[in-house]
């Protein structure tokens, strides 16, 4: 079970931490309390958002998952 009885889905069992300036924090907290929206909300929409700007080339070579690796950097 997940925070507050919620259980994790498949789909959403992978958290990411990132660290951010004191400044970073107070803008992320002013989005949250301007749109209702949790943290992972806002940044899974930035993600996406990103991701539709600027999209993998085709011939990018990703890490093969097997769903036991902890990375705490992306490989290069």
């Amino acid at each position: 079970m997940g925070r507050a009885g919620k259980r994790l889905s498949d789909q959403n069992r992978n958290v990411v931490s990132v660290r951010i300036t004191d400044e970073e924090l107070e803008e992320l907290q002013g989005l949250m309390t301007a749109t209702s929206k949790s943290v992972s909300e806002l940044l899974k929409e930035a993600f996406r958002t990103y991701i539709e700007q600027y999209p993998l080339p085709e011939d990018a070579h990703l890490p093969e998952r097997t769903g036991s690796e902890h990375h705490d950097t992306f490989p290069r």
